[in-house]
C-alpha cells in the first residue's frame, strides 16, 4: 500500500520538476533578451528561506535545504551552464569548495592565474594594463593579447584573445632576475630572430656576453626589436584565423608537451620551448 503511494508521489514529483524546468527555461529566454545575469544568489536565498519556513517535517530543515539547493543548481544549468574557475589543481580544498557551492552541473576549471582571463570575461570585458617584470613576460606574454590558464590536460586550454589597454615595461625590473629567468626570456628573443629577423639573430650571437648580462643598451635594443617582430605578426593574424601567427609557435608544440608532462614544475616555459 505504502509502496504504491510512494510510487505515485514520485511520478508527481517528476511532473512537477519538469513543469518547473519549463518555467526556468522561459525565465532564461527573458534573461537572454534583456541581457540579464543568470546567477542570482539573492533569489536562491529567498527561495530557500521561504521553503524552510514552510517545512512541517518529518524532513529536517537541513535535509530539505540540501534537496532544494540541488534542484536550484540543476535549474541554473538549464538556463546556462556556468564556468566556475577555482585556484589550484583538482581535489584541492578550493575544488571541493567549488563543487559544494555550485554542484557538478557546472564546468569546474582549475587555474593558476586568471587575471587576464577574468578581465576578458567580466562584464564582457574590462580595461586592464600589464606591467611585465620578467624578460619572458616583456617579449612574449605581454604582447599579442592571449590570456588563458593551463589545465592538467594541457597548456592554455582555457582562454581568449583580449588586448590590454597598454603595456608598461621597466628595464630596471630585469635587475632582479636570476640567470635562469634571463635565459628563458633570451630563448624567446632568439626564437624571434630565427623566424623573422636574421639581423637580430646575428646581433645576439655577436654580443653574447653583453646579452647574457642584459647590458642596458643591449637589453633595450633586443627587447624593442623582439616586441616589434611579434607585434607585426599579431597585427596580421590576431586571432590565429589565417595561419600566419603559427610561426610564433616555433618550438612551442613540443615545448608545451614537455611542460605538461612535467606538470609545469621541472622546466620553465622558455626552457621547454627554446629552439635548440
Amino acid at each position: 500500500h505504502y509502496e504504491k503511494e510512494i510510487d505515485d508521489i514520485d511520478s508527481k514529483l517528476v511532473q512537477l520538476l519538469n513543469e518547473r524546468a519549463k518555467r526556468v527555461l522561459g525565465v532564461a529566454r527573458i534573461k537572454r533578451r534583456e541581457k540579464m545575469g543568470y546567477y542570482s544568489p539573492g533569489r536562491e536565498r529567498s527561495i530557500l528561506n521561504r521553503l524552510v519556513k514552510e517545512n512541517e517535517g518529518p524532513l529536517s530543515n537541513e535535509n530539505l535545504s540540501e534537496i532544494i539547493r540541488f534542484i536550484l543548481k540543476v535549474s541554473l544549468s538549464l538556463e546556462k551552464k556556468l564556468k566556475v574557475v577555482y585556484f589550484g589543481p583538482p581535489a584541492t580544498f578550493t575544488h571541493l569548495a567549488a563543487m559544494q557551492n555550485f554542484g557538478q552541473e557546472v564546468n569546474l576549471v582549475p587555474a593558476k592565474s586568471i587575471a587576464g582571463f577574468v578581465a576578458s570575461t567580466y562584464l564582457r570585458g574590462i580595461n586592464f594594463l600589464l606591467v611585465p617584470t620578467t624578460l619572458l613576460a616583456q617579449v612574449d606574454a605581454s604582447v599579442g593579447g592571449k590570456v588563458g590558464v593551463d589545465l592538467p590536460a594541457g597548456k592554455n586550454l582555457i582562454g581568449s584573445f583580449y588586448q590590454p589597454k597598454f603595456v608598461y615595461m621597466d628595464l630596471e625590473t630585469l635587475k632582479t632576475l636570476g640567470s635562469r629567468q634571463i635565459r628563458e626570456g633570451l630563448a624567446e628573443i632568439v626564437k624571434h630572430g630565427v623566424i623573422k629577423d636574421k639581423e637580430l639573430f646575428y646581433y645576439l650571437e655577436k654580443k653574447v656576453g653583453r646579452v647574457r648580462n642584459l647590458d642596458k643598451e643591449v637589453a633595450q635594443f633586443i627587447i624593442e626589436r623582439s616586441v616589434r617582430i611579434k607585434a607585426v605578426v599579431v597585427e596580421e593574424d590576431e586571432r590565429e584565423e589565417k595561419g600566419r601567427r603559427q610561426v610564433l609557435n616555433f618550438g612551442h608544440t613540443i615545448g608545451h608537451a614537455i611542460e605538461g608532462a612535467m606538470e609545469y614544475k621541472e622546466y620553465t616555459h622558455g626552457e621547454a620551448a627554446k629552439p635548440a
